[in-house]
């Protein structure tokens, strides 16, 4: 299965997904996502961006 832009597993025994974005700094973060699910991983990813272009993160 191929998974979206940004999303990734962080360990191959492990469902859970993980999401990597860039901050305003431009420093590559690294979090959970907290779900096994790619499209919500790929929504949380989506929320993340839109607060740093806010510069709220």
């Amino acid at each position: 299965m191929k998974l979206p832009k940004g999303v990734f597993q962080r360990n191959k025994s492990s469902p859970q997904l993980w999401i990597s974005y860039m901050n305003e700094e431009g420093k590559r973060i690294k979090e959970a996502a907290g779900t096994t699910d790619p499209e919500l991983a790929l929504r949380v990813r989506n929320q993340k961006l839109a607060l740093v272009e806010e510069h709220r993160l």
